[in-house]
C-alpha cells in the first residue's frame, strides 16, 4: 500500500532534476534534494526487502521472525520516507518564501504531524490494549479466585 506513494513521489524527484528551475536553485538546495532522492531510495529498498526475504529464505511458511522482521523494516522504512519529505520540504519552502527559517519550521511541523500519526497514534493504540487486556486478565482472575 505504501509502495505507490513512495513510488510516485520518486517519479516527481526525478522529474524535478531535468526542469529548468532545477539548474537555477542553489547548491545547497539542489544537495538536499539529491539527499532526499537518496532516502527514497533507501525507503523503496526497505520497503521491498520483506517480499524479498520472504520469497528467498522462506517461499513455504510464514515465520514469528518473518513478522517481527517485516514490522521493524516497515518502521524503519517510514521514519526514512519522513526524512525524506522533510527534505523536500525544506527545499520546496525556500524556494516558494525565501526564508530558510520558515522552510524549516514548515518541515520540522511536518515530520512531527507524520511522526505522529505513523508511529504516535498505532503506539498509543497499542498502549491502551495491552492495558485493556491486562485489565480483563485481572477482573477475570479475581472472579476465578473469589469462588474459590
Amino acid at each position: 500500500m505504501v509502495l505507490p506513494g513512495i513510488q510516485a513521489v520518486f517519479g516527481f524527484q526525478l522529474i524535478a532534476i531535468f526542469s529548468d528551475a532545477f539548474s537555477r536553485l542553489a547548491p545547497h538546495a539542489r544537495i538536499l534534494h539529491f539527499v532526499s532522492l537518496c532516502l527514497i531510495v533507501g525507503t523503496v529498498a526497505l520497503i521491498m526487502t520483506p517480499a524479498a526475504y520472504d520469497r528467498i529464505a522462506e517461499p513455504d511458511r510464514i515465520t514469528r521472525y518473518f513478522l517481527r522482521m517485516t514490522s521493524r523494516v516497515m518502521s524503519v522504512a517510514m521514519g526514512v520516507f519522513s526524512l525524506a519529505i522533510g527534505l523536500e520540504l525544506v527545499v520546496v519552502g525556500w524556494v516558494v518564501t525565501g526564508s530558510w527559517w520558515i522552510a524549516m519550521a514548515v518541515a520540522v511541523g511536518a515530520n512531527l504531524v507524520l511522526a505522529a500519526m505513523w508511529f504516535g497514534y498505532p503506539l498509543l493504540r497499542d498502549r491502551r490494549a495491552r492495558d485493556r487486556g491486562k485489565r480483563r486478565l485481572r477482573a477475570h482472575h479475581t472472579r476465578f479466585t473469589r469462588g474459590r
